[in-house]
């Protein structure tokens, strides 16, 4: 080997070397990028958003029992409600994921998926489904919690609104599973 292919096959080997130590480092810096944009999002999900007053349900009706009950917001647990249709498309494939969050945090949190339909169209719906979360009716919407759109989420613990959502959303996604489950773990509070 002369002294000129010995240096050259050095110089190749250390243009390699950075080269891939380049790439290396513009994926590390992606990954941080990504992560510190997921840390942002959750953040933003748990901020304040509002502190329920007063009672914004009036009667629900239990799809299961029949039973009319109001919406337990002293409840120690967070409490998350969904708004709801069976010809919703995007509520139809939502439901898919909360039913997925309700069996991963049924113990921990309170779980309203409510709709204004009559009970004879939710009944035949879901005997197509193989759903376990509870579903209410609900014909007396009032105050901070209506809207048309089609579905709408809210989670809220000690009558404070941490969450409110409009449209399709990937309820058990681990971002939303990390949210709730720091809800779950503050401290409780003396409700009035």
């Amino acid at each position: 080997m002369t002294k000129r292919s010995i240096i050259y096959g050095f110089l190749t080997g250390l243009l390699a070397f950075i080269i891939l130590s380049g790439i290396i480092l513009y994926f590390s810096i992606q990954q941080i990028n990504n992560l510190m944009a997921n840390t942002n999002k959750s953040t933003e999900r748990n901020k304040f958003i509002g502190v329920i007053t007063k009672t914004e349900l009036a009667n629900i009706e239990s799809i299961e029992n029949n039973e009319i009950q109001r919406l337990n917001w002293t409840s120690e647990n967070p409490i998350f409600i969904n708004f709801w249709a069976t010809w919703c498309v995007p509520c139809v494939k939502e439901l898919e994921s909360i039913n997925k969050l309700y069996k991963a945090e049924k113990d921990n949190v309170d779980f309203y998926l409510i709709t204004d339909e009559s009970r004879e169209v939710v009944e035949a719906f879901l005997l197509e489904k193989d759903w376990e979360f509870p579903v209410y009716l609900s014909h007396d919407t009032t105050g901070l919690l209506i809207g048309s759109v089609l579905p709408r989420s809210y989670v809220v613990k000690n009558r404070i609104l941490y969450l409110s959502h409009t449209g399709k959303e990937n309820w058990n996604d681990s971002l939303v599973i990390s949210f709730i489950n720091g809800l779950v773990e503050e401290p409780k509070t003396v409700n009035n």
